[in-house]
């Protein structure tokens, strides 16, 4: 009779144990910008108990209307482009959290907790989505272990924040700020545009180029020791002797 009863027992703790939610990795299939929910599909299959005591494997059903966690508070956020095959960790809330999802606090005060829409608990329907869990596949490559980086996976674009520096980089291009010092390397063009002044003050300002070109102009100017010849009637001189690189309008 107690091994009878304590069978029973193990069988309903067995049944309790399949039945209870916590947390599970799981794979995106899309994502809703404006709910900011997703739909998963867990990345574990379910072992399940047969009616003879055996186990089955089965998939899990797709879970749909997901929210998804991601960095905010202080009225600030930070937002991710979610899409299809994305990996996340979904957690399973301990009672249905629909009433606090649709409704939040506002309609019923601050800090009010909502009344619960129904008795289930570690449900299937109550999943949240938390982003950045990778698996050994999708890991990231070259993780920085001494800044802070927020980066796109193939490293091309990225800001690295270190103690005593930040860098913005975007494939060749990169600028950084140091103590008391700032670099900015481009391999192409470099456009500071402003409708008001811009000034620049320094114990010296050195410009290096083939061309310095000042005020869309296309006139020359002398430096001191230059060769120049003044046409006595228009009083336009021309360098005749020295460097033309320097142009002013």
């Amino acid at each position: 009779m107690l091994g009878l009863k304590s069978k029973v027992i193990e069988k309903t703790f067995d049944n309790f144990d399949f039945g209870l939610r916590v947390a599970m990795p799981g794979i995106i299939q899309s994502f809703d910008s404006t709910k900011q929910t997703v739909e998963v599909v867990v990345a574990i299959t379910e072992i399940v108990l047969q009616e003879d005591g055996s186990y089955a494997t089965e998939e899990i059903p797709i879970l749909v209307d997901v929210p998804i966690c991601f960095p905010t508070a202080g009225g600030f956020s930070v937002t991710f482009p979610v899409v299809k095959g994305d990996e996340c960790l979904v957690v399973f809330a301990d009672t249905c959290f629909d009433a606090w999802h649709f409704k939040g606090a506002q309609e019923t005060g601050e800090d009010i907790a909502q009344d619960q829409m129904s008795l289930r608990r570690h449900d299937l329907s109550d999943g949240i989505a938390i982003l950045g869990l990778n698996s050994q596949i999708t890991k990231l490559t070259n993780y920085s272990e001494d800044s802070l980086q927020i980066r796109s996976d193939e490293e091309q674009t990225y800001i690295d924040v270190k103690d005593d520096a930040i860098k913005i980089v975007v494939n060749e291009t990169y600028l950084e700020v140091k103590d008391g010092e700032i670099n900015i390397d481009s391999q192409t063009t470099i456009n500071i545009k402003n409708t008001g002044d811009i000034a620049i003050e320094g114990g010296t300002v050195e410009i290096k180029g083939d061309s310095v070109v000042i005020a869309s102009g296309t006139m020359g100017v002398a430096r001191i020791g230059d060769a120049v010849s003044v046409n006595p009637s228009t009083h336009i001189g021309t360098i005749t002797a020295g460097s033309t690189k320097v142009k002013a309008g």
